[in-house]
């Protein structure tokens, strides 16, 4: 299917009018718990904390774009001595160590400069987007591109410059992402920058704009190379204008990260905003949990970090049950209806055979969905597994740690055993549909198979 076209370019839109819920209210009461903490930390501490982050944001960055490589143990080394060449051997990346650290260095400059940026109180424009691909840039001469002709070709980077060629990525199945034509990149920043100013005067959450600014820069593609370490500062600059920490998006989660962007490419902006709210979330609780000389702590400060962590994390809990609840709702709506419809079919096929069936009946939504078919009564359970606090429990020989879970499970509910379908907080209703029918289908068909076995 070489040629074919994957993503299709258009101009970017604005939010979505219901943009309101998808903010994420626990993420800032997790910040709130974080800057009580913070009143309480050394500052060494504080600083420790920040300079940490700093670098694990810089190298990050690079390996979720396959700048370079390194192993696990290098980049836990960097992100806790220090961005040293000396920490890099030859073995542990795929370029040259001097270099590596050169562009985790740049990414890093980048990162202190948002910092400033915000601290100076300046607005984003296009002047400032232009000096930060310049800064993430400046060890790198040169990038791909497609020239007129459609031929792949080196070209030479223009740093701080929009693009004057096409880059358009080829994915592994030979379709296109086709991204904005160099001819209407200027114009469509200018309209984002716009946008931009508009969000913020109208109070926009960032973690909302974050994710907005990201998706709709990546749209554009506006520089030749290096578009979405931009779009990760974009993203960063607004939480740290918010007062919270940049989200570190690790190269672990590069999959989930661009299935994300790839639902936002559909219009559905919700699962990009709780990605990078997610990322920033283990930011904040990675500072909540930090100490510089863990050996000085006494066991009532680690108490009361424990249980100011467990308290970020019920915000979040509160949050997930929100969302858990609203989808179990809508599946059940989806449920009923299509039991309605089978019930009426076997009706009418009941009374052409001179069978008078009994009474239909759907009972009111609620957590126990009774539904009378013509051949019975149908039960459709959802069965939420309760919220609590995580539960420690101490013994001489042990410590265990009883993690609390949340989900819900739907029953269709007859003899000889159940059919269960099973969500959670991590699915979106768009994506749970699908398989939910498939599945509400093939427990229905099960169901009369063995009715029609007790014959």
């Amino acid at each position: 299917m070489s040629g074919a076209v994957f993503h299709e370019w258009r101009p970017i839109a604005d939010l979505p009018e219901s943009w309101k819920s998808l903010a994420l209210p626990h993420l800032h009461n997790i910040a709130k718990v974080w800057r009580e903490r913070l009143d309480d930390m050394a500052e060494g501490d504080k600083s420790g904390f920040v300079e940490r982050l700093k670098r694990e944001w810089a190298i990050e960055t690079g390996l979720i774009e396959h700048l370079y490589t390194l192993d696990e143990g290098t980049t836990k080394t960097l992100i806790e001595m220090g961005l040293h060449a000396d920490y890099v051997s030859h073995g542990s990346t795929n370029k040259n160590p001097v270099e590596v650290i050169q562009v985790i260095g740049a990414q890093k400059d980048a990162l202190e400069g948002l910092f400033a940026f915000v601290k100076g109180d300046r607005d984003l424009g296009t002047s400032y987007i232009k000096e930060l691909h310049a800064v993430l840039t400046r060890h790198q001469d040169e990038t791909v591109a497609v020239d007129l002709q459609g031929s792949t070709v080196r070209t030479r980077l223009l740093r701080g410059e929009w693009k004057k060629l096409p880059n358009n990525p080829t994915r592994p199945d030979g379709s296109l992402h086709l991204y904005c034509p160099p001819e209407h990149t200027a114009a469509e920043i200018d309209r984002l920058m716009d946008l931009h100013r508009r969000h913020r005067e109208a109070g926009v959450p960032p973690e909302v704009e974050a994710a907005f600014l990201h998706h709709r820069f990546t749209q554009i593609h506006p520089f030749q190379d290096g578009n979405g370490r931009v779009a990760r500062c974009l993203a960063a600059l607004e939480y740290l204008r918010a007062g919270l920490l940049p989200p570190v998006v690790p190269s672990s989660r590069r999959k989930e990260y661009l299935h994300t962007l790839e639902k936002a490419d559909k219009g559905d902006l919700g699962p990009l905003v709780d990605f990078l709210g997610d990322c920033a979330e283990k930011a904040l609780t990675a500072a909540m949990n930090y100490r510089e000389h863990p050996e000085d702590m006494t066991p009532e400060e680690a108490a009361m970090r424990y249980a100011q962590t467990i308290a970020a994390r019920e915000q979040k809990n509160i949050a997930a049950r929100d969302s858990l609840q609203a989808n179990a709702q809508a599946l059940l709506v989806v449920a009923a209806k299509r039991v309605s419809s089978l019930n009426k079919g076997l009706t009418s096929a009941f009374q052409q055979r001179g069978i008078e069936p009994i009474e239909p009946k759907i009972s009111p939504l609620s957590r126990k969905q009774d539904i009378t078919l013509a051949c019975g009564t149908l039960s459709l359970t959802e069965l939420v597994v309760p919220l609590a606090h995580t539960v420690v429990h101490i013994s001489p020989e042990s410590i265990n740690i009883l993690k609390n879970t949340i989900a819900i499970r739907f029953l269709l509910d007859y003899e000889p055993t159940p059919e269960t379908f099973t969500i959670t907080p991590d699915d979106t209703l768009e994506d749970l549909l699908p398989p939910f029918n498939k599945w509400l289908d093939k427990a229905l068909v099960r169901l009369f198979e063995t009715l029609q076995a007790k014959l």
